[in-house]
């Protein structure tokens, strides 16, 4: 018997311990290493998990496969999470609004969530070459580079049109390279600083 499909599983999920189950194991470790990639702390990482997980248990009837892979589609999902801890913060670090609750983790789960946060830290030369890009053409090229989605995925995750996010991949492809390229080989790359 072969494994069930995501448009089987996602058809399921509501009624299916069994199709939550596989579909989480199927795309888990893919919106950790997203959110990992984005988030500043292990706290934060787990919190955008289980957040996507339950919006994808809520919206799995909104899943359209003719739109893009079930991959991309809960992708989006976790970038609007990221997006609402991201609010959140700036939020919190205003002194007018105060501090807000926080997910308590046991020691184990974060030794594990820091252990993943560093594997998903990229070399320092190429991190600092991504940050001379503008958020969304990082963005987009960190979902095709790093996170496996095609162009046209990426775009919709992040609601621009392909031919857009086509002509943005390749100039932050070409800006990338000209950055390595302008760095002179003794000059080593600025050390990666981990968010606090």
């Amino acid at each position: 018997m072969r494994p069930a499909s995501d448009p089987d599983l996602l058809g399921q999920l509501q009624g299916s311990p069994a199709a939550l189950e596989a579909f989480y194991r199927g795309h888990v470790d893919a919106v950790s290493r997203y959110a990992a990639a984005r988030c500043p702390t292990p706290a934060d990482v787990a919190e955008v998990v289980a957040a996507t997980f339950l919006r994808v248990l809520d919206s799995a009837h909104q899943c359209d496969e003719t739109q893009g892979s079930a991959r991309a589609w809960v992708l989006g999902i976790a970038a609007l999470e990221v997006a609402a801890i991201t609010r959140r913060d700036a939020r919190a670090s205003d002194p007018a609004v105060g501090s807000g609750r926080r997910l308590r983790l046991t020691d184990n789960e974060v030794v594990a969530l820091e252990r993943r946060l560093d594997g998903a830290c990229v070399a320092p030369a190429v991190a600092a070459a991504l940050d001379t890009l503008a958020t969304p053409d990082r963005e987009l090229h960190l979902l095709v580079a790093s996170d496996g989605l095609t162009p046209r995925e990426a775009a919709r995750v992040l609601g621009m049109r392909p031919v857009e996010a086509r002509a943005r991949l390749s100039r932050a492809r070409r800006r990338l390279r000209d950055v390595e390229e302008a760095r002179p080989l003794s000059q080593p790359a600025a050390p990666l600083e981990r968010r606090a």
